[in-house]
């Protein structure tokens, strides 16, 4: 299968005055469709810079980005443009929403560039707020929500023009722990719902949990490149098999009832008797046999 994106030979060098900093160092990898893939390491390492680079926002020093086999790294500024437009979304730390506009408005943008009819915009924008739960929020402005709804509505806004890749750099750095793990519940969701190609930059190794490949940089190489179980899955899968292990149970204890003694007597009730079983006479002893027996064992 064709990778989505490729990478070959990357190098990304900054010049610092009179020094040269070398902040990505041939970097090779590629990332199939669907995939939900993490970019993990600490400041300094190099994942921000690779993400501008996979997502066209800066040009290589040397070396090449291909999306959809085409060589993005070779693209003029308006070419780049048009082609994020179309292919790719961006969920940000820090939200970025347009202050004066609405949640719809807000969701409603990148259609608006691309030329979408406001009424059709504005349908599909209240169709994915609704998906994130905020059919409530519509008409209210970023300052009238918590952190938590503008991330919901950042996530909106990166998935309603139903892109091939979405990148989210540092998505979860303003929220706390139990809107972090709802909000990449929901990006996980709405990124297979749709088999989108999810890209998360990361320093934080418990969020890198919930993707299902980790790649880990490290002063601008990649050290690490392993397949990862997700949280989301991992947490399904046990769920599954505690409700199988309760269904054994119940069938376990449904088959236990069937050979259960009958129950005891009511008060006032005499018990059963217990009578000795029948002896059929053919098999009872004669008194000669008796007798016999008895001279025998004297």
């Amino acid at each position: 299968m064709e990778p989505i994106i490729r990478v070959q030979k990357l190098h990304k060098v900054y010049r610092v005055g009179r020094e040269q900093v070398v902040a990505l160092d041939n970097i090779n990898l590629t990332v199939q469709k669907g995939q939900m893939i993490c970019i993990l390491g600490p400041s300094g390492s190099g994942k921000s810079t690779l993400l501008n680079q996979l997502a066209g926002l800066e040009k290589p020093t040397s070396g090449d980005v291909y999306i959809h086999k085409r060589r993005i790294s070779a693209m003029t500024e308006n070419q780049l443009a048009a082609f994020r437009q179309k292919h790719i979304g961006f969920i940000f730390q820090s939200y970025n929403l347009m202050p004066t506009m609405t949640a719809l408005e807000n969701v409603a943008l990148p259609l608006m560039f691309r030329g979408m009819p406001v009424f059709k915009r504005n349908r599909l924008a209240a169709d994915m707020l609704r998906k994130v739960d905020l059919a409530d929020r519509m008409k209210h402005k970023p300052t009238e929500m918590s952190g938590g709804q503008q991330q919901r509505v950042g996530i909106a806004r990166a998935f309603v023009a139903r892109p091939s890749i979405v990148f989210a750099d540092e998505p979860t750095g303003n929220l706390d722990t139990r809107t972090t793990y709802n909000v990449m519940k929901m990006i996980i969701e709405m990124t297979r719902q749709n088999n989108i190609t999810f890209i998360l930059v990361t320093h934080d190794a418990e969020l890198a949990q919930y993707a299902d490949r980790i790649i880990t940089l490290l002063d601008g190489r990649v050290v690490g490149d392993k397949a990862n179980l997700s949280m989301v899955d991992r947490e399904g899968a046990e769920a599954a098999a505690e409700a199988a292990d309760a269904a054994r149970l119940e069938r376990f204890q449904s088959l236990a009832g069937e050979d259960k003694p009958s129950d005891p007597p009511h008060e006032g009730e005499s018990p059963p008797s217990k009578r000795p079983p029948a002896i059929d006479p053919r098999l009872a002893p004669s008194p000669s046999d008796e007798g016999e027996i008895e001279l025998e064992t004297h």
